[in-house]
C-alpha cells in the first residue's frame, strides 16, 4: 500500500514495547475479579468504570476464563515476534500497526474471555506509546464505543479485518482530533 502514513514508527523499537506478558496482563486486567490488598472485592462495587467519554468499560468478571486457550500462547507469540515486525517493515505506520494488533488479538481469540477488550487495550496502549515516542504535544485515542465494539465483534468472526479497523480509527481520529494535533499525526 502506498498510503500516506499516519504516524511513522521505528520498527527497531518494537521488541520490548508489546510483549506476550504485557498482552496477558492486559487480559487479566479485564477478566479477573478485582482485588484490593489481596482480598477479592465484590464485583458490583468496581466492575464497571467510566473513563473519559468511554461508555462503561467492564474490568472484571466472576468467571475464570482469563487463561490462555491451549493454542493461545502461540497466537500471542506469533503476533509479537513475527507478525508485528513483518507488518512494520511493510508499513511502519503506528496507526496501521495498532489496527494489526487489535485485529490479531480479536480475530484469533487467544484467551477464553476478554479478547475484544484485550485487543482494544493492547492496540490503544501501543498507539499512545507511539504518540509519546513521537513527542506529540497532545496524545489522542479512540474510545471503546458500541460501534467500535461491534467492529471488533465482526473482526472476531472474520467478517472484517485490520484494514477496516485502520479506516475506522483514522476516520474517528480525523473527526475528533483538533486540527493541530491531527496535522502533527499525519505529517
Amino acid at each position: 500500500m502506498n498510503q500516506k502514513k499516519f504516524l511513522e514508527i521505528e520498527c527497531s523499537k518494537l521488541p520490548g514495547i508489546l510483549t506476550e506478558d504485557y498482552i496477558k496482563a492486559l487480559n487479566a486486567l479485564v477478566t479477573e475479579p478485582p482485588s484490593k490488598n489481596g482480598k477479592t472485592v465484590e464485583p458490583n462495587t468496581v466492575e464497571k468504570v467510566s473513563v473519559g467519554s468511554m461508555e462503561e468499560f467492564e474490568f472484571g468478571r466472576e468467571e475464570d476464563y482469563h487463561q490462555l486457550r491451549p493454542d493461545g500462547e502461540g497466537i500471542i507469540q506469533s503476533l509479537v515476534q513475527t507478525i508485528l515486525p513483518y507488518k512494520c517493515k511493510e508499513r511502519n505506520d503506528a496507526l496501521w500497526l495498532t489496527a494489526v494488533i487489535m485485529n490479531h488479538v480479536a480475530e484469533n481469540q487467544a484467551f477464553g474471555e476478554g479478547n475484544k477488550r484485550t485487543a482494544y487495550l493492547s492496540g490503544t496502549l501501543f498507539w499512545i506509546w507511539a504518540q509519546y515516542e513521537a513527542d506529540l504535544s497532545q496524545g489522542v485515542y479512540v474510545d471503546l464505543t458500541v460501534d467500535f465494539t461491534d467492529l471488533l465483534s465482526e473482526v472476531a468472526i472474520d467478517e472484517k479485518g485490520a484494514e477496516d479497523i485502520y479506516r475506522y480509527l483514522r476516520n474517528i481520529l480525523s473527526k475528533e482530533t483538533n486540527v493541530e494535533t491531527f496535522n502533527q499525526l499525519k505529517n
